[in-house]
């Protein structure tokens, strides 16, 4: 028997600070699927939905948590690369354009 999403649905702790519809905390901000960076995710095939948090200030620390049942400890990961489409384009003309 294969585990599916709705398993897990079922398994989740779910704690008053997440997000309605699984906790009561109305959504003011970001959740873990949008790059927090305490939030670890799970092998493939749930690597799109599932994780675990590692955050020791977060009531979800150590827990399953789906993707969007967030957290008021969310903190989003620093990008390794901060560019606009402009300069990259531009890099690309300079690259493959020369004069």
């Amino acid at each position: 028997m294969a585990i599916e999403h709705d398993d897990l649905l079922r398994l989740v702790i779910r704690r008053h600070t997440d997000f309605v519809p699984y906790g009561s905390r109305q959504r003011t901000g970001a959740d873990c699927s949008q790059d927090c960076k305490w939030f670890i995710r799970l092998s493939w095939p749930f690597n799109l939905d599932w994780g675990i948090c590692v955050n020791n200030d977060s009531p979800r620390c150590g827990l399953l948590t789906f993707e969007h049942q967030g957290c008021p400890e969310f903190q989003e990961k620093e990008k390794k690369y901060k560019t606009d489409n402009q300069q990259v384009l531009q890099q690309l003309a300079d690259h493959y354009i020369s004069p």
